[in-house]
């Protein structure tokens, strides 16, 4: 995940900023799956209300999150270099 945070973005960045968020989507990450797997647990008529395409529905709903989470991370990586450069800035003055 740090490398695509790293090599993705259409700009020069330290390697240093792309960690906080990545540690961020990995523990947002491994909360969305053991929620997700408890859903899937507690919920079992999905398949019997939906049929057949309970499982496609059920892996757009979890794409959709694992997404919002990663676009999350790199949100956070901007904040955080945002903070720390008008720090920088700051004492620099």
């Amino acid at each position: 995940v740090s490398a695509i945070y790293y090599y993705l973005p259409n700009r020069h960045q330290e390697y240093f900023y792309t960690l906080p968020g990545t540690i961020l989507v990995l523990v947002l990450w491994n909360f969305e799956t053991s929620i997700f797997k408890w859903y899937l647990q507690s919920f079992p008529q999905i398949n019997f209300i939906y049929g057949s395409i309970a499982g496609v529905i059920i892996s757009l709903i979890f794409f959709y999150i694992s997404s919002f989470v990663f676009i999350l991370g790199g949100e956070f990586n901007y904040q955080v270099e945002k903070s720390f450069k008008g720090i920088r800035n700051k004492n620099a003055t």
